[in-house]
């Protein structure tokens, strides 16, 4: 069997295969042990796939051990009854639910609304309130007409301190 010579590198395709655990041709394996920038890109890129699986391996076992809870009393207990036992505790807790949420809208048919009316006053009653609002009005002006100017007011002090001016 003759030796193929390989291009100057390996390419792409054959870096894949490799890594992915192939195992390399005759072709492969002879280019990698004369060629030292190819065998170490290989070895470059092994180290970091292997620190990338080595670090995602410590998360997973750090996060999986913070996440493992222990089941509490009541999960235990819930686990251990048979399935009729639950279906009817449910049942249970639903009519229960069902009632005091049902409680407050129940309507009482002894409740009685009030109704208010207001009466409408008949035209004689208008007559005898305009009236009386005609008479208060004019009471009124009648009072205003026999008051004092405030230029005329004068104290009784004033009086009696200038009695000249008061009596002029």
């Amino acid at each position: 069997m003759a030796s193929r010579r390989l291009p100057r590198h390996l390419t792409d395709e054959q870096f894949s295969d490799l890594l992915a655990g192939e195992t390399p041709s005759e072709a492969v394996a002879e280019h990698l042990s004369g060629c030292e920038h190819c065998r170490g890109e290989l070895e470059a890129v092994q180290g970091s796939l292997s620190n990338f699986n080595l670090v995602s391996l410590r998360w997973a076992q750090q996060e999986a051990a913070a996440k493992v809870q222990t089941p509490s009393r009541w999960a235990l207990q819930a686990a251990s009854m048979p399935a009729w036992a639950i279906a009817l505790t449910g049942a249970a807790v639903a009519c229960i639910v069902s009632v005091g949420i049902g409680v407050p809208f129940q309507h009482e048919p002894d409740q009685v609304t009030a109704q208010v009316v207001i009466p409408v006053p008949s035209d004689a009653e208008i007559a005898r309130d305009n009236q009386l609002m005609s008479s208060i009005d004019q009471e009124l002006q009648y009072e205003a007409q026999l008051s004092i100017p405030a230029t005329e007011l004068v104290s009784a002090s004033t009086q009696q301190q200038h009695p000249q001016a008061v009596s002029n």
